[in-house]
């Protein structure tokens, strides 16, 4: 019975932590959170003064792709343009991992295109590194836009 309790005892140890989250990466899922709400201004508040967001596709196609610093920039570039754009009906986090300052997750996101009505879904890596004040200095996502860009392409 003793032996039963420890070995219990060991994997709710060893489970909790495996799931515990750094303070970033709760700062990320809050982020997700509140953009689900959207609280874009809860986002904007997590970002250091020259934050660096990026955001892969063609910018001619994906009107919230580029570069944006800052977050005056960041909220009205590329917050600002995404709900003219796509109409966002899945977006599912999970965090990936840590690597030092950096959180890494992976996103399932299912849109349609506002424009063309056309549906497009992804997996995306998106990565928040953070400087020592715990504030997000720079974001950019790993994705094939393929998808994003056929869905938001009028053929």
């Amino acid at each position: 019975m003793k032996t039963i309790f420890l070995t219990i005892l060991f994997v709710l140890v060893t489970i909790t932590g495996a799931y515990a989250q750094s303070k970033n990466a709760q700062t990320v899922m809050n982020n997700y959170a509140a953009f689900g709400k959207g609280d874009i201004a809860a986002i904007l508040a997590t970002l250091a003064p020259d934050c660096e967001w990026t955001h892969p596709g063609n910018p001619a196609i994906v009107p919230f792709a580029g570069t944006f610093r800052g977050a005056d920039e960041i909220g009205k570039e590329f917050f600002g343009a995404i709900p003219s754009a796509i109409q966002i009906t899945e977006f599912s986090p999970s965090l990936a991992g840590e690597d030092g300052n950096t959180v890494i997750t992976s996103v399932f996101i299912k849109g349609k295109a506002v424009s063309t009505g056309k549906e497009y879904e992804n997996t995306a890596e998106m990565r928040w590194t953070f400087n020592s004040a715990g504030m997000v200095t720079k974001y950019n996502v790993i994705v094939d836009t393929a998808a994003l860009e056929a869905a938001l392409t009028a053929k």
